[in-house]
């Protein structure tokens, strides 16, 4: 009775041991279908994101030729004088008196000189993987140093550099478009910063206005 007891015992457990082997091989079959779509979202993603960085690198170089931003030249008309006719002696004995000839100055006109804008946003620099510069225009006289510039830190420009309108932004059609520039400034001059943006985490902008 013990042997056919144990027997039975025996041929249960086989019975389990299938369905148990079934179920390991489900949950295996469901984490790799997971890791695959998992992998299959994220990579194109960083993909992406690696292209706009390559793209950006390209764009934002933003110094600016160490030349003043063009101004509208003044056409003056200059006055035409009649030409004085001299008689020839030889043939007459008369002098005759000659014309008078009456000349309109023309008037000076002070050309309107537009003031540089105090405020703007300026291409601070691009930094790597690692925290360092590869590229930077201005110098941080504060607390800073080396890190990416505060709001309220007194900056000095290291090259001349566009001011513009607004920092760089990505568009789905164009790609990579700057604002307009407003502007230029010039070698070692001095500013503070208003506002500080970071694109894509290592290219940095910043408002900058004139520093009193």
């Amino acid at each position: 009775m013990a042997t056919n007891k144990e027997t039975d015992q025996n041929q249960k457990d086989n019975s389990k041991l299938p369905k148990f082997v079934r179920i390991q091989v489900i949950v295996g079959v469901v984490a790799l279908a997971i890791t695959i779509i998992v992998s299959l979202m994220v990579f194109p993603l960083k993909e992406e994101l690696d292209r706009r960085k390559r793209d950006l690198a390209g764009i934002v170089s933003e110094k600016a030729a160490e030349q003043p931003l063009p101004t509208k030249e003044l056409s003056v008309k200059p006055t035409q004088i009649e030409p004085t006719v001299r008689p020839n002696l030889q043939t007459s004995t008369v002098t005759p008196t000659p014309k008078e000839i009456t000349v309109t100055p023309t008037p000076y006109v002070q050309p309107s000189i537009q003031p540089p804008p105090r405020e703007g946003w300026a291409y601070y620099g691009q930094r790597d993987g690692n925290g360092n510069w590869g590229q930077i225009y201005f110098t941080n006289e504060t607390g800073t140093g080396q890190g990416i510039p505060k709001v309220g830190d007194r900056i000095t420009s290291k090259s001349s550099v566009n001011l513009r309108a607004g920092y760089i932004e990505y568009d789905e059609v164009k790609g990579w478009q700057n604002k307009a520039a407003i502007g230029i400034l010039k070698p070692n001059q001095h500013f503070e910063v208003a506002e500080v943006k970071a694109i894509l985490d290592d290219f940095i902008w910043v408002r900058v206005k004139t520093s009193k």
